[in-house]
């Protein structure tokens, strides 16, 4: 009995962690650099199946997180 409580528990482990790894893959990136400095960044990707479901359920979205992590690591945006 305690061995298949281990083993469920490490199925879901399994399942939960290995789509962290996958992340979304990115199918086109395009970035715009004015004569000014200014840029525009246009990005299309797509989801694995378990951040659709997270976005379906409304747990993640993945434009706004994408939009954060670009202006952490570039310094923001005007």
């Amino acid at each position: 009995m305690k061995s298949g409580i281990l083993v469920a528990s490490l199925l879901l482990m399994a399942v939960i962690v290995a789509p962290a790894g996958g992340a979304f893959t990115t199918d086109n990136l395009l970035i715009a650099v004015d004569e000014d400095g200014s840029a525009s960044i246009t990005i299309n990707y797509t989801l694995s199946w378990i951040e659709t479901i997270a976005v379906f359920f409304k747990i993640a979205d993945p434009a706004q997180e994408l939009k954060s992590a670009l202006e952490d690591a570039l310094g923001g945006f005007p």
